[in-house]
């Protein structure tokens, strides 16, 4: 865009200069113009002499009026590739501003992409975390698992210790009234 606006103010600085140039020629048509009239003045008070300079006269008048309206001509012209000029370089102006508010926005659109990307890589950290933490959680279940059945491993044998104990008891009760009866019998025997 740059370039282009670069071209647009060198073609605008050339059409100035024809402008110029064309005003030069201008000058020079009105200028030939009026030595066209004094020299048909001249070729009028001399006379039959004068004829043939008359002639000449006449065609540079023409002349000189075919240049004065070529030269309308390109002013006009060079007015309006002026007016195009300027009508490029102000869309050229507007085109870099919409460039510019599209880059703003490509640029706001890449930050938002990368807090995304930034978010997503922080949400997948937190997920590993999160997996790590109930991956241990289950090691430590399956931990109480083991010894919750060593505690019902013990408790079973304890239960059938204390069973063996209470018909130990049982049988030494048992046994200890019989020892207690005999010795009764005996001590009234003897």
């Amino acid at each position: 865009m740059d370039g282009i606006q670069q071209r647009l103010d060198k073609l605008a600085r050339s059409a100035s200069l024809i402008g110029d140039i064309t005003e030069t020629v201008k000058d020079l048509a009105a200028q030939s113009h009026l030595l066209a009239v004094n020299a048909a003045i001249e070729a009028a008070r001399s006379g039959e002499q004068g004829k043939g300079f008359a002639v000449v006269a006449r065609e540079v008048r023409a002349l000189a009026d075919q240049s004065l309206q070529s030269t309308r001509r390109i002013r006009d012209v060079l007015q309006d590739v002026s007016v195009g000029i300027q009508d490029a370089a102000r869309m050229g102006e507007q085109g870099v501003r919409t460039i510019g508010t599209g880059l703003d926005q490509m640029r706001a659109s890449g930050d938002s992409l990368r807090a995304l990307s930034l978010m997503s890589q922080e949400n997948s950290a937190a997920a590993r975390q999160i997996a790590a933490a109930v991956t241990q959680q289950n090691a430590g279940i399956s931990q109480i698992s083991i010894a919750i059945s060593d505690l019902s491993q013990i408790m079973d044998a304890t239960m059938k210790r204390l069973e063996s104990t209470q018909e130990a008891t049982s049988t030494l009760a048992q046994v200890s009234g019989e020892v207690g009866q005999m010795a009764r019998q005996f001590n009234e025997a003897g």
